[in-house]
């Protein structure tokens, strides 16, 4: 247990970071839980988590910038999705790329059709980086309480390893249902042009 304790030191930060591109609310609960633990730094997971979820917007952006259109017309379900990201940016404009993170589905098709737009990269990071601090911060909070509480009634590193795992993963359900919940219920699709144009001339925002 010890050495299982030593390896989550050593390689966590980048284990959270990773998972920040894929899982990024649990990464953060699990980053936050160990952190109330005494294994993890709470502001170096804020930091790992921030520069993780940071770096897979960039990267969609970016795509969304040089390959435009054809990426949603090579996979169809991401073309709907970039719809729905332009209805949600019809009606919040750039105010969106701030909480995009909290919106079901939206961590990948709405920084992709920010990039397809004309809103400058340097605006984009600084708005996107105003959010990740508020989701980083928000989700890796929630951990830390939880780990607090867990430790507080759980004495055995063992056990309580178990438990905050175990609410972490029960957490992240919880999210997943909700934001399927939320999906669901439908929004407004706006029509995007069929062939949005490239690199800085599409949808102005």
């Amino acid at each position: 247990m010890i050495h299982f304790a030593q390896f989550l030191h050593t390689y966590g930060y980048v284990a959270i970071a990773v998972g920040a591109l894929f899982e990024g609310e649990f990464s953060m609960i699990a980053g936050g839980a160990l952190a109330a633990a005494g294994i993890l730094n709470f502001w170096a997971v804020i930091e790992a988590g921030l520069l993780g979820v940071v770096m897979g917007d960039l990267g969609c952006f970016l795509i969304g910038r040089y390959m435009g259109h054809r990426a949603g017309a090579w996979f169809p379900n991401l073309f709907a999705r970039l719809q729905r990201a332009f209805a949600l940016m019809d009606d919040y404009e750039e105010k969106l790329v701030v909480y995009f993170q909290f919106f079901p589905a939206g961590s990948t098709a709405t920084p992709m059709a920010f990039g397809m737009t004309r809103i400058p990269l340097a605006k984009f990071l600084g708005l996107d980086v105003a959010g990740g601090v508020v989701w980083s911060a928000l989700f890796g909070g929630f951990g830390l309480l939880v780990g607090r509480i867990t430790v507080s009634a759980v004495h055995s590193f063992a056990l309580w390893l178990a438990a905050g795992v175990g609410l972490a993963v029960v957490t992240c359900l919880v999210l997943r249902f909700y934001r399927t919940l939320r999906q669901s219920g439908g929004h407004k699709l706006w029509s995007a042009p069929a062939a949005p144009t490239l690199s800085g001339t599409g949808t102005s925002v």
